[in-house]
């Protein structure tokens, strides 16, 4: 028959899949760029050049064309505008969105300048290799946008890119499943690179600011992510506690064999307010003759 309560919770075995719990609530991290503060980010190709409205790409001395947008720069590092320049990529500090908030936006971009991706532009770039080391030429066939640069592959999954020319300053704003349907992945880290290749008319762009859910900040840690209590009644029903993040939905599955995770308790529980959720679930109502194993997934 049926095992009483105290014999299924030592046959019991719970486990909980990969997610890290929530970081404390904090503001959102707000990247506003200039000469003082870069908030992390460092230049890979070419150069930055900062004022008090954002990042865009610089122009070192001797680098320009004759006779094209502004000429060969002959002084300091200055805005390279719509001159020739050194490509550039400017890169932020580690992020992953496998923490981030299930609502709302996640992150926005403040773009001001040039269309991102116009003209004889067709394809993404694959990866930074394609962009480091090289210079613009005249061609006026580059891009200005933001890649998220995933650091498992070494490739960017995603892009954001401002709208037509001019205009005033452009908002793009990212929700989480914004992000993932863009390729982005919950698992693996990420750096956002800003990437310039453009010359010509407005061929230039400003990033103006940054902002960013700050439970994305930094490298996820997924071992942390565990059913924190459970509990067994005499009316063989057990409750189980596990850390969670409001907003999102979870699955409870269960397994006699610990091999087929088909069989679930609930596909769809809505996560409690705060940092953890708790549910009860009658073992006898689901048929339970024998040990049983449960574990926590985040619904997909």
């Amino acid at each position: 028959g049926t095992p009483s309560g105290e014999q299924i919770e030592k046959a019991v075995l719970v486990t909980a899949l990969a997610e890290a719990p929530p970081l404390p609530p904090g503001e959102t991290v707000v990247w506003n760029f200039d000469a003082d503060n870069e908030h992390g980010w460092t230049t890979v190709s070419g150069q930055a050049f900062l004022a008090d409205n954002g990042v865009t790409a610089g122009q070192a001395t001797g680098e320009g064309i004759d006779g094209f947008r502004g000429d060969v720069n002959g002084g300091a590092n200055r805005n390279a505008h719509d001159g020739a320049h050194t490509n550039f990529i400017y890169r932020s500090p580690v992020v992953n969105f496998g923490s981030a908030s299930a609502t709302g936006n996640v992150l926005e971009i403040d773009w001001f300048g040039g269309e991102g991706r116009g003209g004889n532009v067709a394809l993404d770039p694959t990866s930074p290799a394609e962009i480091i080391g090289k210079t613009t030429g005249g061609t006026e066939d580059g891009l200005k946008g933001l890649g998220l640069l995933n650091l498992t592959t070494g490739n960017y999954d995603a892009f954001s890119y401002k709208d037509g020319n001019g205009g005033g300053t452009q908002t793009k704003t990212f929700t989480l499943d914004e992000l993932t349907e863009a390729g982005v992945s919950l698992t693996d880290s990420y750096q956002l690179d800003f990437i310039e290749n453009d010359d010509g008319g407005w061929g230039w762009t400003r990033m103006e600011e940054v902002r960013i859910d700050p439970l994305a900040i930094g490298e996820n840690s997924s071992s942390t992510f565990v059913i924190t209590d459970i509990d067994f009644s005499s009316d063989q029903k057990v409750t189980l506690t596990w850390n969670s993040r409001e907003g999102q939905v979870y699955a409870v599955k269960y397994s006699v064999d610990m091999v087929d995770w088909d069989g679930d308790l609930d596909d769809s529980i809505d996560a409690d307010p705060g940092d953890q959720t708790t549910r009860t679930f009658n073992l006898k109502d689901a048929g339970f003759n024998g040990r049983a194993f449960f574990r926590v997934e985040k619904a997909k």
